[in-house]
């Protein structure tokens, strides 16, 4: 049982659901962001922009009517101490058992919030949230966040700030939630496109924390989610790992549900993961909206819109163009995915360290020397690694040459290494383009070759040369191929002066074929 689990079993959190008992009752909220803090601090990125975002997802899956929802961006502390004045007005006009859900992104220190070059002390928030006249109150302080391309959020460390209520009697409660720990620092993502935090709470909001399944998502399974994941996410930062803490002083039975993303509604719409598999759900801008290992139940609430899905198991990639309507639900399995081969994925920087391939081929080789045209068989194995592609190759071939004083037939069997250097092409108008690569192989080949006279000679021939390969996708694991080369091979030549000697003859060797990735 989590930590925050167990406290709020222990406070027997508050009974607040969405459509209260009470059919006067009201859920409000003021999420505040600012991305200025005070002279020396960074500007922040994104502080403004996560509380657009949570704003809009309380309004479509929180119960949280669109007049109830005070987004103040870029404000004062006097203008932020005004709202909260004016909350508390609507609160005392409004009779029930409310909520009341307070959110702050931007800088801080262990003394106050930077709201520009103004400063909000903590011991006036936390006056003014005590002394709001809700059934239940919730603050969020995110002064601190985090990701995987991070900038130092929240000025300097200190010895933090925890937000401690002054003794009182509460209607039915207060919890507070904050970004970090004691004097940790906090950090943005620009992968993510907003604080690691308030990122993950969303995602948890969405659907990804309601892990009973009840299509609900409580308090406490929203802290988890975003708990885990942030620690999870930050651990690798050069700014370290960034804990979460939460203070809970509520009384009740019941747990507090903040959203209810299984409910079909208007506003917002439905992603059911119904296969198993890892997923990585981007925004048109390219920014992550969410990242999950689903085995086959979860669902995840978005706003309408366009998404690019990504699937990755074991065995597969799979990337799938998905628009969110209103007030729907798209299962996975629906889609129609486009499979992505590994190859690709190792050589763009991304994925498995390695990607393997094997491929069998008919060719065709020029005549060499007073050797015929040959016609043969060849198979390769090609490890991907991210900066170049390593591919062994053996070949079969046979060639016959009616001469001015004997028929030949040679048989030749040839092995050889080769090193591209791949790149991949994507697609145009929605058609996947090949992968082509360039390189140089090197290599030694068996000839035997049997005269009409019954003669046979046998000789070892290294040969060298470039060599081009061109390969498409057509399936989750095929593609077929196309190979280019130019060996030069090392003879023992008859000159026309008689006589025998050592030279360099090139070929041309090209071969047609497919495979498979593993």
């Amino acid at each position: 049982m989590s930590l925050l689990g167990r406290a709020a079993r222990l406070a027997a959190a508050v009974a607040l659901v969405l459509g209260s008992r009470d059919a006067g009752a009201a859920r409000i909220a003021l999420l505040v962001g600012n991305d200025q803090g005070h002279a020396g601090d960074p500007q922040l990125r994104y502080a403004e922009k996560d509380a657009t975002r949570l704003a809009a997802l309380l309004g479509r899956i929180g119960g949280f009517a669109a007049d109830g929802v005070v987004v103040a961006l870029g404000r004062t502390a006097a203008e932020v101490e005004r709202a909260l004045d004016d909350l508390a007005t609507r609160l005392r006009a409004t009779p029930g058992d409310n909520l009341i859900l307070v959110y702050y992104s931007g800088h801080a220190d262990s003394q106050g919030l930077h709201l520009g070059a103004s400063t909000l002390p903590l011991a006036d928030l936390k006056a003014r949230i005590g002394a709001l006249p809700a059934a239940t109150r919730v603050l969020i302080l995110d002064a601190c966040q985090a990701g995987l391309i991070t900038q130092t959020k929240g000025g300097r460390p200190g010895p933090g700030f925890e937000v401690a209520l002054e003794d009182r009697e509460p209607v039915h409660g207060i919890a507070i939630l904050a970004a970090s720990a004691g004097s940790e620092l906090a950090q943005e993502s620009d992968q993510l496109g907003g604080s690691v935090f308030t990122h993950y709470l969303q995602l948890g909001l969405s659907g990804l924390a309601d892990r009973n399944e009840d299509g609900n998502v409580s308090l406490g399974e929203a802290f988890d989610y975003a708990s885990e994941r942030t620690v999870a996410t930050t651990l690798g930062t050069a700014t370290g790992p960034q804990h979460p803490t939460f203070r809970l002083d509520i009384q009740g039975r019941d747990d507090l549900i903040l959203t209810r993303p299984g409910l079909s509604g208007l506003g917002y719409g439905q992603i059911r993961l119904d296969v198993p598999g890892w997923y990585f759900v981007r925004r048109p801008d390219g920014t992550l909206a969410a990242e999950i290992h689903s085995h086959g139940r979860e669902m995840l609430a978005l706003e309408p819109g366009p998404y690019e899905v990504a699937r990755r198991d074991p065995s597969a990639l799979e990337v799938a163009a998905i628009t969110v309507g209103e007030g729907r639900a798209t299962a996975i399995s629906s889609t129609a995915p486009r499979p992505v081969p590994f190859g690709r994925m190792v050589r763009k920087g991304g994925g498995p360290e390695t990607a393997y391939g094997l491929a069998i081929a008919t060719d065709v080789r020029t005549p060499i020397a007073d050797l015929g045209p040959a016609f043969g068989l060849a198979a390769a194995g090609r490890v991907d690694l991210p900066a170049v592609s390593i591919e062994l190759r053996v070949r079969v071939g046979r060639a016959s040459e009616d001469g001015m004083r004997l028929a030949t037939t040679t048989w030749e069997g040839a092995a050889s290494a080769a090193a591209l250097r791949m790149r991949d092409f994507g697609s145009l108008l929605g058609r996947r383009l090949p992968t082509a690569g360039l390189g140089l192989e090197a290599g030694a080949a068996y000839l035997t070759q049997t005269l009409d006279d019954g003669e046979r000679r046998a000789t070892v021939s290294p040969f060298f040369g470039p060599t081009a390969l061109a390969e498409l996708a057509v399936g989750r694991h095929a593609f077929i191929r196309a190979d280019l080369g130019l060996p030069i091979y090392l003879l023992r030549v008859e000159p026309a002066s008689g006589g025998t000697e050592t030279a360099w003859r090139p070929a041309l060797l090209a071969a047609f074929g497919g495979g498979a990735w593993f």
